[in-house]
């Protein structure tokens, strides 16, 4: 698999993608957190390798 580079607004747009099975939505219980920088390039790291 190649590495690609996509933008962090590219990738939310298709993770919350609703003809995608239904899009990934973050629960109300995680919405008050805020991450720092380096945990949002690690999950989107990890969505990527997946």
């Amino acid at each position: 698999m190649k590495n690609r580079i996509e933008t962090i607004r590219k990738m939310v747009g298709w993770l919350n993608n609703p003809e995608r099975d239904g899009g990934f939505w973050l629960p109300n219980i995680q919405r008050p957190f805020v991450w720092n920088e380096d945990q949002i390039e690690r999950l989107f790291d990890s969505i990527m390798r997946e």
